[in-house]
């Protein structure tokens, strides 16, 4: 346990020097917020072991284009949290993002608790219009950046639990430098 005690301490600090030196963007690459992504999800792995197992499904078109800073991780902490950590035998979380007609489609979706009622509710904290916290300040986010050019959509995942689903206007990183 020592080891692991050790490890996990290595990799937090790693993404807290991530989000300092991230602090003040608005937005990055996709690429640079799946680098951060995994900073958080390799703390996660530590503490659920072979229980959580995350796939990322990103289309290399998207890589260069913007999203805001730290978009996906309180997402994919609710997973972790309503749907992977009340399942016994674990789950799985999948990432996707593409492109397509001007607008960047972003996914995060979990394997769910094994109560599917309860997924629905219970990750979108609060009901299925998603008014909890976590989904709520993404919203605003989404909407300060973007207006109405931006949508966040709750499904039943292909996984079994929940699907985020994330629309907003495909902008290259090099205009926001």
């Amino acid at each position: 346990r020592q080891e692991d005690a050790k490890s996990m301490l290595a990799k937090l600090s790693a993404f807290l020097r991530f989000s300092l030196e991230s602090d003040g963007k608005y937005v990055v690459p996709v690429e640079e917020e799946c680098a951060a992504l995994e900073l958080y999800l390799d703390i996660e792995r530590v503490r659920f072991v072979d229980r959580l197992s995350v796939e990322f499904d990103i289309d290399p078109e998207v890589t260069r284009l913007a999203v805001p800073s730290f978009l996906l991780q309180p997402l994919v902490d609710n997973a972790i949290n309503h749907a992977i950590g009340k399942s016994d035998a674990g789950g799985t979380i999948r990432i996707s993002a593409s492109a397509s007609d001007k607008m960047i489609r972003i996914a995060v979706e979990d394997s769910g608790s094994g109560d599917p009622d309860q997924d629905l509710q219970s990750s979108a904290e609060d009901g299925p219009e998603g008014t909890g916290v976590g989904l709520r300040n993404t919203r605003e986010r989404l909407k300060n950046l973007y207006g109405d050019r931006s949508t966040v959509e709750l499904a039943r995942s292909m996984l079994g639990g929940l699907r985020i689903n994330i629309s907003i206007p495909a902008v290259e990183v090099l205009q926001y430098d």
